[in-house]
């Protein structure tokens, strides 16, 4: 067994659910502080994961020279610091532990491409299909493949993420782009690469040729491909293991994964989207009728359809699980996020608050946060 492979017999959680019988044993009130104290660990559990995730993106945007053995091996120094500090389970250490492995599995990829495509516009090709019309900046870190755009429309053309050299976008597409200061891009015509890329829109955040990337928005894209990594390392995870828990845990599961990869894959377009429409003066109706109802803005249509028919040997238990959870998390709540985001937008409208104002205030936040951010500056404006 290689360093980074899983190791055998791994229990999913399994220390924590001895742990949770014998808290079930005990007397009343005993039960019920220690409830409380269990349910704070998992809490660190979860903080831990996210400080690690951070971790590694900071080794791996530090030590971006350093040989690719060495950086696994500093990579794995890490994970088992945080596996001790935060108690991880075997399930986490897992999944991290694969994570690495898959990193450096991405990082070689990322070095062949950049070996055979030295040229920027000839690797812009063999990505998305076509060659840019304006200046283009790519640059290549161990865990990602970062386009500057200093033209609005190549922006605009990866925004698309259909690749396939089409050279007319229509307004929509162009409005919805000319909004957006970064993103991941899914796509590519080069497989090894999927879910490696991101872009910059240069032009709208000042950024100009021959410059530096805008460190915030590199920086954010960086960590949103290790973030990706450690979701599909939980979706193959639960592939492998979940005709072995019971209907709950397999729920509660596959619902985080969901929601993991929805976000990923249409929370951050949806934000996009929003904030176009509302600075052109589109009704709150018919944005919302757009971003639910217009194909071209279905950005979970490949996730739902790849659950539509789950494999039988992977989820034979529980595939009425697997299709109630796709209606309620990639339909129904997503339609709710989008119709609160809305009406979030025009709260800060109807406040007083200018649109270029509105856009700025949001632009940044996670579209599930914009109510609470809404409300909070509310509170802070009446002086509550």
């Amino acid at each position: 067994m290689t360093k980074f492979e899983q190791p055998e017999g791994n229990k999913s959680n399994s220390h924590l659910k001895a742990e949770l019988e014998v808290i079930k044993k005990l007397p009343k009130e005993e039960r019920r502080s220690r409830i409380q104290e269990f349910k704070e660990k998992i809490v660190e559990q979860k903080l831990g994961l996210a400080n690690m995730q951070e971790k590694f993106t900071e080794i791996i945007h530090r030590e971006s020279k350093m040989p690719l053995k060495d950086l696994g091996i500093i990579l794995e120094t890490a994970l088992e610091q945080y596996a001790k500090e935060y108690d991880l389970d075997d399930y986490q250490k897992t999944v991290s532990r694969e994570v690495i492995g898959r990193f450096l599995e991405k990082h070689k990829a990322i070095e062949r491409v950049s070996a055979t495509f030295k040229k920027d516009e000839d690797m812009f090709v063999a990505l998305f299909g076509r060659k840019p019309k304006g200046e283009i900046k790519i640059r290549t870190t161990p865990a990602m493949i970062y386009v500057q755009c200093f033209d609005p429309e190549d922006y605009a053309y990866l925004s698309t993420e259909e690749f396939t050299g089409k050279e007319d976008l229509s307004d929509d597409e162009k409005q919805v782009a000319a909004m957006a200061y970064g993103m991941a891009i899914h796509g590519s015509n080069l497989p090894s690469v999927k879910g490696l890329i991101s872009a910059e829109n240069s032009s709208r955040v000042g950024v100009k040729y021959g410059e530096d990337p805008k460190s915030d928005i590199f920086e954010h894209e960086e960590q949103h491909v290790i973030k990706r990594l450690f979701d599909e390392e939980k979706v193959h995870e639960l592939n492998k293991k979940g005709s072995k828990m019971n209907e709950k845990q397999f729920r509660e599961r596959f619902s985080e994964n969901l929601r993991s990869l929805r976000e990923d894959a249409a929370d951050r377009h949806a934000k996009d989207e929003i904030l176009a429409y509302f600075k052109g003066g589109t009704a709150k109706e018919k944005i919302y009728h757009s971003l639910t109802e217009n194909p071209l803005y279905d950005y979970l249509k490949s996730l739902r359809e790849g659950y539509a028919n789950p494999d039988p040997k992977i989820y034979k238990r529980y595939a009425p699980v697997v299709g109630e959870s796709v209606q309620k998390i990639l339909v129904e709540e997503y339609h709710e996020m989008i119709k609160d985001g809305i009406e979030a937008v025009m709260a800060l409208e109807r406040a007083g608050y200018t649109k270029d104002k509105v856009i700025g205030l949001l632009i940044i936040e996670p579209l599930a946060r914009w109510p609470k951010l809404v409300k909070r500056i509310s509170e802070n404006k009446n002086g509550k």
